[in-house]
């Protein structure tokens, strides 16, 4: 209306009398809005939703491998990392293949836009603290089944192997590690073999160079040599004298000459040379020559050594080639030490390892038992027989509530731009003028005769129209439906 009317002069008649007098302003928007959306809500394809249930069990033992290194988390602080593994790339590639649901796609693109719909429409969620919910919607519910039956049968798979996978990576690894160790725990032992061969020779070159000379003519010599091996105070003065050097060799490695240790070594076996000497010198006085048995003694010693130096020679040469060493190179006590110290870190290494193949082990066999995590389908898919989409009914009643108000509003709107004087209320209020009196519409009965006739017309019209239109709708239908 173009003129305000007080609120105290309008009751609901007037709004009725409004709805009439607008109806067809009220009814085509209406009844078109309406008719689309029910026409819409019909076209709207039958979607299947299809389910599983699957029940994740914890670790009944904790995995040696992971002990004191790792927190034992839930299912539930893991749903994302189960969601993301469930719905990743290859686990949907792998999917699409199974089922062949790509035989269709003829471009990359075709085939990531169908991985990302089916990734859209598969959903994981909690239900509880242990189960896990699988579900996909589908127009077909035979393909909806499938899709589940399938993706939950390639997560557990990959679950179960990438398990076994770690399992056998690590003992491959430790495995490898071990050999690496073993051979350098061998390449020590062979460093310090050779070092020892290597210090015999230098003991025999010594002691044949000795029994040469003895044997060419100094009977003395011969005689010290011989009566002194088997005094048992020379036997004792050399093991101590070979025990000095030694403790001497040792502290070089890690002091300097001017070390008090160092100085008490060479001062102790200069005091012990000196007693060799002289116990030397006292047997050679009291001992009488007896020549022929000494040299046959010393020959058969210098056959021995020779055989002896040869072997050493030839064991030598074998070890130089297997460790790759010049054959001309010698072994330093420096070098040797340095081996001995690695060593003992090698061996620590080694037996770690042997500990860590053997934990590697114990965690296979505790997968192979079953008592790590478990995947157990509780609920299979089944084959949905009612869908889940379109509502219709929701879609129709919310379709009707927004018919009647687009209705409401263009009976609204036609009011408001339509500036005819209907009332004497109205015309008293655009003149600003008083009124004797308003002469009322004169109805006669022709007039209510012909608007019965005519709202008797469009009521025919309306009904029979109806079967037309259900006819087409469930003609509608049933194409979509095929």
């Amino acid at each position: 209306m173009a003129f305000p009317i007080k609120r105290s002069d309008i009751d609901w008649r007037d709004y009725w009398r409004l709805l009439v007098r607008r109806r067809w302003f009220f009814v085509v928007p209406a009844a078109s809005i309406f008719l689309v959306i029910f026409l819409w809500s019909l076209t709207l394809p039958r979607v299947y939703r299809a389910d599983t249930l699957i029940r994740v069990e914890e670790e009944k033992m904790i995995n040696p491998l992971i002990k004191d290194l790792a927190v034992s988390t839930s299912v539930r602080s893991r749903l994302d990392t189960l969601r993301e593994e469930i719905l990743s790339w290859p686990r949907i590639v792998e999917l699409v293949t199974k089922l062949d649901m790509a035989k269709k796609i003829r471009s990359k693109l075709a085939f990531e836009n169908l991985v990302e719909d089916i990734r859209r429409r598969i959903e994981v969620k909690m239900k509880g603290e242990e189960l896990i919910t699988i579900s996909f919607e589908d127009r077909h519910p035979a393909v909806a089944q499938k899709v589940v039956q399938t993706i939950t049968d390639v997560f557990i798979e990959a679950n179960l192997m990438s398990q076994t996978e770690e399992s056998r990576v690590a003992i491959d690894f430790v495995t490898r590690q071990l050999g690496v160790y073993e051979g350098k725990l061998e390449h020590s032992e062979k460093l310090k073999t050779l070092y020892e061969i290597h210090v015999r020779l230098e003991e025999l070159e010594r002691d044949r160079t000795i029994i040469v000379e003895q044997m060419s003519g100094q009977r003395k010599v011969v005689v010290a040599e011989v009566m002194t091996q088997a005094n048992p105070v020379m036997v004792h003065l050399r093991e101590r004298l070979a025990g000095l050097e030694m403790e001497l060799t040792d502290a070089l490695v890690d002091s300097t000459e001017a070390h008090p240790r160092v100085i008490m070594l060479r001062r102790d076996i200069a005091e012990t040379k000196a007693r060799l000497s002289q116990e030397s010198e006292s047997i050679v006085a009291s001992e009488k020559s007896t020549t022929n048995p000494i040299y046959q003694a010393l020959e058969e010693r210098l056959k021995s050594m020779e055989v002896e130096i040869l072997a050493l020679h030839a064991k030598e040469k074998e070890l130089k080639e297997v460790i790759g060493i010049d054959t001309g190179e010698k072994i330093a006590q420096h070098d040797l030490a340095t081996a001995e110290r690695n060593n003992r870190v090698n061996e620590q290494i080694y037996a770690m390892l042997l500990n860590k193949l053997e934990t590697a082990h114990i965690t296979e066999r505790l997968e192979a038992s079953k008592q790590g995590t478990r995947f157990e389908i509780i609920e299979p898919p089944r084959l949905p027989l009612k869908p889940i989409k379109p509502e219709r009914l929701k879609i129709i009643f919310m379709g009707l509530l927004l018919a009647l108000g687009c209705g409401a509003g263009c009976v609204v709107l036609a009011e408001t731009f339509d500036h005819t004087v209907r009332t004497a209320e109205e015309a008293r209020a655009m003149l600003k003028l008083s009124f004797l009196g308003a002469i009322p519409k004169i109805v006669t009965d022709e007039d209510r005769t012909q608007a019965r006739l005519k709202r008797e017309e469009e009521l025919r019209r309306i009904i029979s129209a109806i079967p037309f239109i259900g006819r087409r709708l469930q003609m509608l239908e049933k194409f979509i439906h095929v």
